[in-house]
């Protein structure tokens, strides 16, 4: 499982220029993932119509499912504007008849070597060629293309990849001296510089440089002293402060670098990640400074709303509700608050067996700020407190009460109280009416707090749960985690019905087929309801999302004959349906090898392709010529022996082990389970593993032969059988023989040597030669 909130992308990190706080990570696996909460909730935290920070509802991922994060009717599309786009929209401004293709070329692709060309020709009063041409033998250009020859030598010390924005501090090291240079040259043409945009830029080289070059004082003081812009100044604002932030982080002022980044979070989509993955508040005495350096209630907001994020959401909804309760920075945090109260207390994972995602244990006896805190703070024992919360800040809020109320109806719920939830539900639905996710909230809690009065399961009940089911989404919305409710609400019919003592139906309500079909009893008990014409609505609703159709059962029932060698009763029940038994196999299942190789076997091109159906006529067919006494002994022992390659190949040992597989259960065990036991510890013998049919018609067709090559061959296939006969009841670990040399390893050496086969057979299998030979180092061969 992975245990984690933020997985921190050093990459998005340095693209801001800002410097990683390491954040505790959790542990992994590396071949399955949890549910997340997406998958399990039925709160939808899409409700609030700021789509801004959808990238922060709760997720056990880095940020919010893309395939979750969907725009819907009424709600804003979420902001996705990157750094460079707004530095390539100032640059189109700043040259406004370049064509923007090329823009995006000199500020992010070409060398310094190449920009330094197209100054030569222009500055020569001629008109560079291709696809330059659009910048002309206009020298006003050249200021623009002298600052980004500056900016492209920076780039080089503070990056291996040259020509990459992305921060690299071992090749800083490596260049500190030509940094240093060049932080110089940067301050140099800031204090000359006339044009405001370039000043701008050569005042943020500066900054950047000399925190490449660890000046992190001195790049701090000029940010704030000399570096005099504002916001609306232009995007080097706050990559400029970005860098003075990373550079307040080496110096431990951890409370003014938080102040930075939670304006920087607050200024576009454009830093608001990276600067979420910057905020890093120590302990509560350096959280308590930072609040002392806001300047005004936006910061204060900023500061309490990152907190809430990152730590603690009912702690920071009521610090912002006390400095501004109509807050754009609050509906985020009650979104949370309330998804993380959820996952601590329903369980509805998509899997019957699996859990909920767990986070990693944390002490929660006293406030920590610490991400991994977020995903426990808000437990059973303070519902009441978030109740609280949400109450006192619905009371307040104008634009978005219906929301919060949704909210605080959804508590309810978490609480036990269904009539208040309910009652809240309405109230939330009248004045939210015009959102349609408000409405497909409504339609959830209307399902799943009506259980309680449903849960007799009388045909009207049932009739009733059909009818709430198909009103969830009443807007037909993307993800609005009905389907999740759908489910929950399965489970619980599924619970109660087993506690009826009605396992059928709970079996249809929510499938756990490995658990159900144990028996044939119970797998004809599910065929004949199918087969039923006289369904209600209910039944036919669960009956269309059964995952298993009537062919696969009658598949099941057919195999469960096959392993118990009726091959008529199979051919019977497959007669019942036609896709059923229409399987395919992998290899010619009556095909046998002297050392078993199924991926040979399956790589092999059949001539006449083989599926269930066809396995059990074949085998049918060949058994009537073996025990027809009209014809001659030679055909009858050919047949014999292909029914028994036929058997064999059905165990574990053959090729042909789909023939095992079916809809709900495939008896496979590699080989593996061996390893497991030991003498008080036997392998449960069934026909999935039993080899004992297959050798006796290797026997039958042995004593109807008078070819000794074909003699030999049944000889040593009746061996195999011994030998896997002996690995599923005597082998174990402890014992110190690799094979069990029995009657038929004796009877081929004894009776068979002179055969060609004989040779073939030592040539090919390891153990016939060891036991012929011991102790021949050349047997240690294909066992």
């Amino acid at each position: 499982m992975i245990n984690r909130i933020w997985k921190k992308s050093v990459f998005s990190l340095i693209s801001l220029t800002l410097i990683p706080l390491t954040l505790p990570h959790g542990n992994s696996c590396s071949w399955w993932e949890p549910d997340d909460i997406i998958d399990t909730s039925v709160f939808i935290p899409e409700m609030i119509t700021d789509a801004r920070f959808d990238a922060f509802f709760l997720s056990i991922w880095d940020y919010y499912s893309e395939k979750d994060n969907k725009s819907y009717p009424g709600r804003n599309a979420p902001e996705t504007t990157t750094i460079d786009e707004l530095n390539l929209s100032e640059w189109q401004n700043y040259w406004g008849n370049v064509d923007g293709g090329l823009i995006h070329k000199l500020v992010y692709e070409l060398s310094e070597q190449t920009v330094d060309s197209l100054s030569t020709i222009i500055r020569a009063g001629r008109i560079p060629g291709g696809e330059f041409a659009s910048l002309g033998a206009d020298k006003s250009k050249l200021a623009g293309l002298e600052y980004l020859k500056l900016a492209k030598l920076i780039q080089a010390t503070t990056n291996a990849n040259r020509y990459s924005w992305n921060w690299d501090e071992s090749a800083a090291k490596a260049d500190t001296l030509q940094t240093v240079k060049l932080a110089e040259q940067a301050r140099t043409r800031y204090n000359s510089a006339k044009d405001p945009f370039l000043k701008m830029r050569y005042g943020f080289q500066f900054v950047r440089s000399c925190y490449a070059s660890g000046q992190y004082t001195r790049a701090i003081e000029f940010a704030r002293n000399e570096y005099a812009y504002k916001p609306d100044d232009g995007h080097m604002y706050y990559r400029t402060h970005g860098y003075e932030a990373a550079a307040l982080v080496k110096l431990k002022r951890f409370s003014e670098a938080n102040l930075w980044y939670a304006r920087m979070y607050d200024a576009s989509s454009a830093y608001r990640i990276s600067a979420f993955e910057s905020f890093h508040p120590q302990h509560e005495t350096e959280w308590q400074q930072t609040l002392t350096l806001a300047k005004n209630p936006r910061d204060k907001e900023l500061l309490w709303h990152l907190l809430g994020v990152y730590a603690d959401p009912i702690r920071g909804m009521n610090e912002i509700a006390v400095i501004n309760p109509q807050s754009d920075l609050l509906p985020l945090l009650m979104v949370r608050a309330v998804n993380i109260a959820e996952n601590n207390t329903l369980s509805n994972s998509r899997y019957p067996g699996d859990s909920d995602f767990a986070l990693n244990e944390v002490d929660t006896t006293q406030f920590t700020i610490d991400p991994y805190y977020s995903w426990h703070s808000v437990q059973t024992k303070n519902l009441q407190e978030l109740d609280n919360s949400l109450a006192k800040i619905a009371a307040l809020r104008t634009n978005d009460k219906g929301v919060w109320l949704m909210a605080q109806a959804f508590v309810s719920y978490l609480r036990g109280d269904m009539r208040l939830c309910l009652q809240q539900t309405s109230k939330a639905l009248e004045i939210g009416k015009d959102n349609p996710l408000i409405r497909a909230q409504a339609a959830i809690h209307e399902l799943i707090a009506r259980w309680e009065e449903l849960k007799q399961l009388r045909a009207q009940d049932e009739q009733e749960i059909l009818n709430l089911i198909k009103g969830l989404n009443p807007a037909g919305l993307i993800a609005t985690r009905s389907e999740n409710a759908e489910r929950m609400l399965l489970r619980f019919m599924r619970n109660q019905f087993l506690e009826n003592g009605n396992e059928l139906r709970a079996e249809l309500a929510d499938p756990s087929p490995d658990a159900f079909y144990k028996s044939t009893t119970k797998t004809q008990e599910m065929i004949d309801f199918m087969l039923r014409t006289n369904h209600t609505p209910f039944e036919k609703y669960v009956l269309a999302r059964y995952p298993i159709k009537l062919n696969e059962l009658y598949d099941v029932l057919a195999v469960g004959e096959m392993y118990a060698g009726d091959f008529e009763a199979a051919r019977t029940i497959y007669a019942k349906h036609p896709d059923a038994g229409t399987n395919e196999l992998l290899g010619n299942p009556f095909n046998i090898r002297i050392v078993d190789c199924h991926d040979c076997d399956h790589a092999k091109p059949m001539k006449t392709p083989y599926n269930k159906r066809k396995f059990v006529d074949k085998i049918l067919e060949m058994h009537a010529k073996a025990n027809d006494p009209k014809l001659d002994a030679k055909e009858r022992a050919t047949n014999y022996f292909l029914v028994a390659n036929g058997l064999y190949n059905m165990t574990w040992y053959g090729n042909a082990r789909l023939l095992s597989a079916t809809v709900v259960n495939w008896d496979y065990t590699d080989s593996n389970r061996f390893a497991s036991y030991s003498d008080e510890k036997k392998f449960n013998i069934q026909g999935y593993y039993n080899c004992e049919a297959a050798r006796e018609n290797y026997m039958n067709a042995f004593a109807l032969s008078t070819d000794a090559e074909f003699k030999a061959k049944c000889i040593w296939m009746a061996a195999k059988c011994e030998h896997n006969h002996w690995l599923e009841t005597e082998y174990s670990v402890e014992n110190s023989d690799a094979f069990r040399s029995g009657e038929y390893f004796r009877r081929l050496r004894d009776e068979y040597s002179n055969t060609q086969y004989y040779k073939q057979v030592i040539a090919e299998c390891g153990y016939f030669c060891q036991f012929i030979t011991p102790g021949n180092q050349a047997c240690i061969r294909n066992k």
